[in-house]
This record gives structure tokens, sequence and C-alpha cells, in this order.
């Protein structure tokens, strides 16, 4: 199972909150394994206006964990979920994810799934 982005973190050694992409070892096939330890080799040291780049990967005898930085960001389901978005709310936010998803395009990433949320885009 892939736990995605569920928790705020704060790690003992750093008390820097950070958010997690977990995969359960013991329910996950080794695509989804393979898949996940990809997207980290890919998104690690981009540098990207508008990716969020994960700080690290972590494993234990349970699960796999992608780790990144919690800038605050809300999954952009969730803030329509909760707020009435105007049409000049709307135009800003897809440009700006247009514009991201371009810049990942010029690169020559195509991703599989893009992970919205105000503030950057997870891959």
């Amino acid at each position: 199972m892939l736990s995605v982005w569920p928790n705020r973190i704060f790690p003992l050694e750093s008390r820097i909150p950070v958010v997690s992409k977990v995969l359960e070892k013991e329910s996950a096939d080794p695509g989804k394994t393979a898949s996940l330890f990809h997207e980290y080799k890919i998104t690690r040291s981009l540098i990207i206006e508008g990716v969020i780049c994960p700080e690290k990967i972590e494993q234990t005898s349970s699960v796999i964990a992608l780790i990144t930085r919690d800038l605050g960001a809300i999954p952009l389901k969730e803030y329509i979920q909760k707020h009435i978005i105007n049409l000049q709310e709307f135009l800003e936010i897809a440009i700006q994810l247009s514009e991201t998803l371009g810049r990942l395009h010029n690169r020559g990433i195509i991703h599989g799934n893009l992970l919205c949320y105000l503030h950057g885009v997870f891959r």
C-alpha cells in the first residue's frame, strides 16, 4: 500500500518538519518499489521552480519512505473542498501547474502521477 504524504513528521535528530511518502514492503509489488526508487533518483537533484524535491529515501524492515521537507503546502484537492475558488484564482492555479508541467517536460521528464499541492508539485 502506498500512503501519499499522509503525515507531517518531526524527526528527533533534526527537529525540521518533513512529510513522507510511505510504501509498505509487505503489500508492495516489485514494480511499486522500483517506481519509488526511480522517482527518488530522478527528482532528488531537480532544481525546477514549482517542484518540491525529496530530501532522502529511507528503509526499515517494513516500509520504504520518501522524505521531503515540509513546506506547509496543502493538497489542492483539500484546498478546493474548503474554499470557493473564483475564476481568477482558478486560472492562477491552472497557469502555475501548466508552467511547472512544462518545465518538467522541457527537462525530458514524463510523469505518471502528479500530486498537486498549493506552493508546489510533488511528482
